[in-house]
C-alpha cells in the first residue's frame, strides 16, 4: 500500500502565521505615534493573540499627509497602463484594463473622500496600486520574452542566409526559420556578403527597430 501523504493540520498552519501588528502608514509598517497598543484576544482560547498598534488622531493625520504622494504614484502606474493598452497584442489586456479602471476609481475616491476617510482611502489606493504594479510587471516580462523569441528567429534566418552565401548556392528556409512562415518555402538567393557581416549578424546583432537597438541609435554619435 502507498503511504498516505503527510498533511499539515490547520492548528500547525495557524501557529506558523506571522501577524502584522503595526499600522501601515507612509508605505511601511510603523508603530503608533503614541506607542500605545491594544490586546487582540484569540476567541477560541481566550489567550492573547497579539498586541496591535492603537492609532489615534496623530496617526490619522500622518496618513492624510501621505495621500498626495500615494495618488501621484498610482497615477504614474495608470499612465504606464494606458501606454501598454495602446500597443498591439498587449498580454493580459482584459485584466490590465480592469486594474487600470480600479486604480482610476481609487484615485477619484481618495480625492473626494480622503479627508473624511483617510485610512480607508489609503487602503484602497494601496491595493489598487499593488494590483496594477503586479500586472504591469507581468506584461513587461512577457513582452521581453516575446522579443527574445523574435530575436532568436532572426538569428536563425541570418545563419541560414549566411550559410547560403558562403556556399554560393541557394537555401530554403523551413517553417521553423521564419516569423509567421508566410515565405517559408521561398528560396534565398546567394548574395555577396563579407565574412565580417555574416559574423556580426550570426553573433546576434539585434534587428533594427528593437527596443535595445533604438536605444543604442539614440546614443550613437552622428557621422
Amino acid at each position: 500500500m502507498n503511504a498516505k501523504p503527510e498533511t499539515i493540520s490547520w492548528h500547525e498552519r495557524a501557529r506558523s502565521l506571522s501577524l502584522r501588528t503595526q499600522a501601515f502608514i507612509e508605505g511601511r509598517y510603523v508603530d503608533a505615534a503614541s506607542g500605545v497598543t491594544f490586546d487582540s484576544i484569540n476567541p477560541a482560547t481566550g489567550k492573547l493573540l497579539a498586541r496591535v498598534a492603537s492609532g489615534d488622531t496623530e496617526d490619522i493625520n500622518r496618513a492624510v499627509a501621505t495621500l498626495p504622494s500615494a495618488i501621484t504614484d498610482i497615477q504614474n502606474g495608470i499612465t504606464q497602463a494606458n501606454n501598454q493598452l495602446q500597443q498591439r497584442n498587449t498580454p493580459h489586456q482584459t485584466e490590465l484594463n480592469a486594474a487600470r479602471d480600479a486604480a482610476v476609481a481609487a484615485v477619484a475616491d481618495a480625492q473626494k473622500n480622503g479627508s473624511a476617510d483617510p485610512l480607508g482611502a489609503f487602503t484602497r489606493l494601496t491595493k489598487a496600486d499593488a494590483d496594477l504594479d503586479r500586472l504591469l510587471a507581468s506584461v513587461s516580462e512577457e513582452r521581453e520574452a516575446a522579443e527574445r523569441v523574435v530575436l532568436g528567429q532572426h538569428r536563425q534566418i541570418d545563419q541560414l542566409r549566411c550559410a547560403a552565401d558562403r556556399s554560393g548556392g541557394n537555401a530554403v528556409l523551413g517553417q521553423e526559420g521564419l516569423v509567421g512562415g508566410a515565405d517559408a518555402r521561398r528560396p534565398v538567393r546567394g548574395r555577396h556578403r563579407s565574412a565580417a557581416t555574416c559574423s556580426n549578424r550570426t553573433l546576434g546583432a539585434r534587428p533594427a527597430g528593437s527596443r535595445q537597438q533604438r536605444s543604442a541609435d539614440k546614443t550613437r554619435a552622428p557621422g
